[in-house]
């Protein structure tokens, strides 16, 4: 396979992996829909925001299944993209990025348990259903940071990706990270540490969709063509 057909299929790779990820970038809207739905230590005032609002909450649930589809087909086209580059890394990154997508769809199911026994009138359970789901995002959301790990490492191992994107996934991957252990320690003072995660994210997607690759060094206006 000569550099052209190399460089054209590496492209296309990137280039699916960044609509994958754009799309779960759009992952934070169902989770701001639901929150404020949510009352804190109120069971009955919850109860009546969710039932005056289900398709909303709802809609946020298929919302999360969509991007956890999304983030898996992005965790597949990197694989295939990066698999050659450090195929143990490229392992690590899509074993991280599978237990975050199952953790993320099982709870799923006990946000839909808990509309089930709110409808059933039964709001102290269905309340505690909903303390279930929202602690169980915490360590689900260790694996969300733990991925981009190995995901900027093989960057800045590759010849073909962006070292600099690289360094930025494995500062955003300590956002996620740190802000786990805050929800854990210290619950409601960690926002702020999601906003590297989101930087890098963005810089992340932006380079996968426009760029894709680094073109070859030789013969660069060659490489160009569409």
């Amino acid at each position: 396979m000569d550099e052209l057909t190399i460089y054209k299929n590496r492209r296309r790779k990137a280039r699916l992996a960044g609509t994958g990820y754009l799309i779960l970038a759009f992952a934070a809207l169902p989770d701001i829909l639901r929150k404020r739905l949510f009352i804190p230590n109120d069971p009955v005032a919850t109860s009546n925001n969710i039932l005056a609002n289900l398709s909303i909450l709802r809609l946020s649930i298929l919302g999360d299944i969509v991007t956890e589809i999304s983030f898996l087909f992005l965790a597949l086209c990197l694989y295939s993209l990066l698999k050659d580059v450090r195929r143990s890394a490229s392992q690590a990154m899509l074993s991280m990025v599978l237990i975050a997508v199952t953790m993320t769809v099982f709870n799923t199911g006990i946000e839909i348990a808990a509309i089930n026994l709110f409808q059933s009138t039964d709001q102290l359970h269905g309340f505690l259903l909903l303390e279930v789901f929202q602690t169980l995002s915490i360590p689900a959301t260790f694996f969300f940071g733990l991925w981009m790990l190995p995901f900027g490492y093989v960057c800045i191992k590759s010849d073909f990706m962006s070292k600099f994107v690289g360094f930025i996934l494995l500062i955003g991957s300590c956002g996620y990270v740190i802000h786990a252990v805050f929800q854990i320690m210290s619950p409601g003072t960690s926002e702020h540490f999601l906003f590297i995660s989101v930087i890098a994210e963005v810089t992340t997607i932006i380079w996968l969709l426009i760029f894709g690759v680094k073109q070859p060094c030789e013969n660069r206006k060659k490489f160009n063509t569409k």
